[in-house]
């Protein structure tokens, strides 16, 4: 399905669209700022709801300006470092009850003064409304370099989001930094195994594998919407959200939409029925966009 056909679908039922984007500060590889390239695609794509990873407020100030003049006029900023760099939720239709969340763990890393430094990370929360639909939306960014401190976020992240169980849908949003084994071709595992030891990082981990992220999240009722509508490798091609514009990179799907239905049986849902890695902006990030639409069951 192309980008185009998604988005004119928009207007053949009542939907609910979720885009969510890693936009690395609205800096491109070159170094240039991308936030024009953001918006644009932004505008094309029509979210209802969007999460955005990797938001620099020092970078691109009026972001929050920008995002309601492009039809998001309801928005929530987490910065979980120095107060301006995050997590964003931003919405067509008012957010409330929202939370601000760090979280625990994270990897320390040496910096050039040779400190330890800990690479902290956090939870953006908030309920709205959508078709008759209550629903909490969570955006956070799960450590990129150990396992085990994405799997000790993970754990801190699902008590906030268990206490919206009932009558409230629940998606969780953001780039997980997790890997499923079966998302890969035997190559193209050995080619995040060369890459991690060329870090100096552990072996790639299958999340998918009791005890890992995805499985948690599996564990606890969530379920992932892309791979919900789209069997795994369908086409031949998996649907890879980072790093496939660099060539020294392995490919990568770690940009997620999971979904947990509300607990009641009676209580109205939304069901993913469309979804897509949207390649068409301009190289604005090393992430794209992930693009699901739902429909009220």
């Amino acid at each position: 399905m192309s980008p185009h056909h998604l988005i004119m679908m928009t207007h053949a039922a009542p939907r609910f669209r979720v885009v969510h984007w890693n936009v690395r500060r609205c800096v491109d590889l070159s170094g240039a700022s991308s936030l024009s390239r953001v918006l644009e695609a932004l505008r094309s794509l029509q979210p209802s709801l969007l999460s955005l990873n990797e938001v620099d407020l020092r970078q691109s100030p009026s972001l929050l300006s920008d995002l309601s003049a492009a039809g998001l006029p309801h928005s929530s900023f987490f910065g979980h470092m120095r107060g301006t760099y995050g997590n964003l939720l931003a919405a067509t239709v008012p957010l409330r009850n929202v939370l601000h969340l760090h979280l625990r763990g994270g990897s320390h890393v040496r910096v050039r003064d040779g400190r330890l430094h800990r690479i902290a990370r956090g939870l953006l929360c908030a309920d709205f409304s959508f078709l008759g639909v209550e629903l909490r939306a969570a955006a956070t960014h799960l450590d990129h370099i150990s396992s085990v401190e994405r799997r000790r976020q993970t754990h801190h992240l699902l008590q906030p989001l268990r206490l919206a169980e009932g009558a409230r849908q629940c998606l969780l949003l953001g780039d997980l930094n997790a890997l499923c084994r079966e998302d890969f071709t035997s190559a193209e595992w050995e080619a995040h195994e060369r890459h991690n030891r060329k870090k100096g990082w552990a072996p790639p981990v299958d999340e998918a594998e009791p005890g890992g992220v995805l499985s948690l999240l599996r564990e606890a009722r969530f379920v992932d919407a892309y791979a919900a509508v789209h069997p795994r490798r369908e086409g031949g091609v998996p649907p890879w959200t980072a790093h496939v514009h660099d060539a020294e990179q392995p490919r990568y799907r770690i940009d997620y939409v999971w979904s947990r239905p509300p607990l009641l049986p009676d209580a109205p849902r939304l069901v993913p029925c469309e979804g897509l890695v949207h390649p068409s902006c301009d190289q604005a990030s090393d992430h794209q966009p992930l693009v699901i639409d739902f429909v009220r069951a």
